[in-house]
């Protein structure tokens, strides 16, 4: 981000953390109007909600601290794929194949 003199200036009002409050923010899913006013009401900064809009969009889109490894590093897997000649299947086809299954084990029992 091509961090103003504002920025940097309100970055120090909070210690450091403007871009982590701001992501706060917008995890929160805050316009940039609440925005403005919770830092007013938090932090006694006042900024307008155009300057905040511009801070939010150069912000990255994911919080790199939050990231961790995907569920697939984690337990091997791999992602499911469909057969490429696969045909979808309707709920009416899903429930008949349940109940032939019932029926089965029912008979085999």
């Amino acid at each position: 981000m091509n961090q103003t003199q504002l920025y940097r200036l309100v970055d120090r009002a909070v210690s450091g953390r403007l871009g982590e409050i701001l992501m706060q923010y917008r995890d929160l899913r805050l316009t940039p109007s609440r925005m403005a006013l919770r830092l007013a009401a938090e932090h006694q900064v006042e900024v307008s909600a155009p300057t905040i809009k511009k801070w939010v969009d150069a912000l990255p889109h994911e919080d790199p601290r939050r990231a961790g490894p995907s569920p697939q590093t984690v337990c091997g897997a791999q992602p499911a794929q469909t057969p490429r000649n696969a045909k979808p299947v309707s709920p009416a086809q899903t429930e008949v194949s349940e109940q032939k299954a019932v029926t089965r084990m029912a008979v085999a029992s």
